[in-house]
């Protein structure tokens, strides 16, 4: 028998994956984070939430980190245990990022704010690190209550 996904034996759970710095893979991204949230207990407008705050977070990565021609790959890893989901976005270009490169791209003002302004009235936590060439940004939200 298959754990429904907030049985106390589901956990964790984890997905990686990997895309280009091609903008079209965004939505299917999206649309993958939303199935996954709404899959380990969130509503569906809380999942569509979340997967809008980590759709805005890779395209500000790709256009502000990826513009003037640079490639990349982001690295994406999608995990939960019993308490929250995080999603950790590990971005590595061609070419060395100088730090911060991400949080800056995040940061840079928009019609409506600033992406970051917006993926943190999401999620929970929005952290940055970076090591060697991998630029990370890990976001966290607590799961909601089991019914």
């Amino acid at each position: 028998m298959v754990p429904s996904p907030r049985d106390a034996s589901a956990f964790p759970l984890s997905l990686d994956l990997t895309i280009s710095g091609d903008p079209r893979f965004v939505r299917i991204t999206g649309a993958l984070i939303v199935r996954f949230a709404e899959y380990v207990g969130y509503a569906k407008e809380q999942a569509e939430q979340i997967g809008g705050a980590i759709e805005r977070s890779l395209t500000g990565a790709i256009e502000h980190v990826l513009s003037g021609g640079a490639t990349g790959s982001m690295a994406i890893t999608l995990a939960t245990d019993e308490t929250a989901l995080e999603i950790a976005i590990r971005f590595a270009e061609a070419t060395p990022l100088p730090t911060g490169s991400l949080e800056r791209g995040l940061s840079a003002p928009g019609p409506n704010g600033t992406d970051l302004d917006a993926v943190r009235r999401v999620m929970d936590r929005v952290e940055f690190s970076h090591e060697g060439e991998v630029e990370t940004c890990r976001l966290s939200c607590r799961l909601p209550p089991i019914p």
